[in-house]
């Protein structure tokens, strides 16, 4: 009669169970094989205890040690994960970078440490070329990338400057309505349009912008003016006319027709400056008539009474201490700081009327004295005179 054998179910061993395996192996050769000096049968077994995380307890740790015994830990190849697997440990390769050294397939080319934004091979590994925006030192004079070559832009080269307002040349398609380097010409620096007044070319040419001859455009007529670029700083302008003998109301519709006003001595400074341009032959009349001197230039003056009847007899007159007479704008007035009559000016003016200034160029200073009388309701004339702007002031 013969037993029926049931088969087993064989499992396959897994990884903990291989590791159980060949300690078993190795508890079982150690007992055959060692025996103590003294005959007696000692096992000595060298187990490594695994953890539950797939590490091994080293002696003396949470290990457990029967006697009898010994416990060591041996040191895996490879690295064990939290479910008993292996892992392979691997080292990454830096990749390539910008900088290095090295062309790489991306850049186009890489000079390591001497990159530079102003060097041949730029911050990013570009080859520096003219456009890119970046100025490289020694070669480009600039560079506005896409915008070289237009108005106010670097040239397409990048080796100047493109066009633009001060490069000598009109360009009237980009506004501009002269292009003059000589301040002289009354073209304004860095606008490239035309000077209204002394003081637009002072505040534009700076110390460029000496005292002499300028040409201006008032009421679009180019005139002859001089520029006195000293006094109070500089920017007074004066203009000269002639005409028949005219009141000061006529000759202030004269100045009106190029949007200037009769002559208004704002400071000391000015008055002398006046004094010296009425004198002077370098500058002539603005409608080519007889030239004048001191005496009828400044003979009349934009400067008038408050009040008809009232006046400031014996006192200095100027807007301070003679507060009965107004500049034609409003603006301070200074004629003198002198009593150069106690009976004037007068009370004989009228709404209309002006002073009469009596100079005499042999004297220092050359103003003689003033009258104020109503001739007739019109006050005083005279057949040369100065126009100026009016937009310069004193310092106060």
């Amino acid at each position: 009669m013969h037993r029926r054998i049931h088969p087993r179910t064989v499992r396959p061993l897994t990884a903990r169970s291989r590791q159980g395996a060949a300690l078993l192996t190795a508890v079982a050769l150690s007992a055959c094989l060692d025996r103590d000096v003294g005959g007696n049968d000692t096992t000595n077994v060298v187990l490594s205890t695994s953890t539950g995380d797939g590490s091994t307890s080293e002696p003396g740790d949470s290990s457990t040690t029967r006697p009898g015994i010994e416990t060591t830990t041996l040191e895996p190849d490879d690295t064990s994960t939290s479910d008993g697997s292996a892992s392979t440990a691997s080292t990454e390769a830096i990749p390539p970078t910008c900088g290095d050294g090295k062309v790489d397939p991306d850049e186009e080319c890489d000079e390591g440490p001497a990159n530079s934004d102003e060097g041949a091979c730029t911050a990013a590994c570009n080859v520096a070329v003219c456009g890119d925006g970046h100025v490289q030192k020694d070669v480009e004079v600039c560079d506005d990338a896409e915008s070289n070559g237009t108005y106010g832009a670097c040239s397409s080269d990048c080796k100047g400057l493109g066009p633009r307002c001060g490069d000598g040349e009109l360009q009237p398609d980009e506004g501009e309505q002269c292009d003059d380097l000589a301040p002289q010409s009354g073209c304004l620096k860095d606008a490239c349009t035309w000077a209204a007044s002394c003081l637009e070319l002072k505040d534009a040419w700076l110390d460029g912008a000496t005292s002499g001859l300028y040409t201006i455009r008032r009421n679009n007529q180019p005139l002859s003016v001089w520029c006195d670029m000293t006094s109070d700083g500089g920017g007074y302008t004066f203009l000269k006319n002639s005409s028949v003998a005219v009141p000061a109301k006529d000759a202030e519709l004269k100045c009106d027709q190029y949007g200037m006003n009769l002559f208004i001595p704002r400071s000391q400074q000015h008055l002398a400056a006046a004094i010296e341009v009425a004198g002077s032959p370098e500058l002539g009349p603005v409608d080519g008539g007889a030239e004048g001197d001191l005496t009828t230039y400044l003979k009349i003056m934009g400067i008038y009474p408050v009040t008809p009847g009232t006046s400031c007899p014996g006192l200095p007159l100027n807007s301070s201490t003679c507060p009965q007479w107004k500049a034609s704008d409003g603006g301070p007035f200074w004629v003198t700081d002198k009593i150069l009559d106690v009976t004037e000016p007068s009370t004989s003016n009228c709404a209309d009327c002006s002073l009469s200034y009596i100079w005499d160029p042999k004297l220092d200073p050359p103003l003689v004295t003033y009258e104020a009388f109503k001739d007739g309701g019109i006050g005083a004339k005279s057949t040369h005179f100065l126009c100026d702007v009016g937009d310069k002031k004193p310092p106060t």
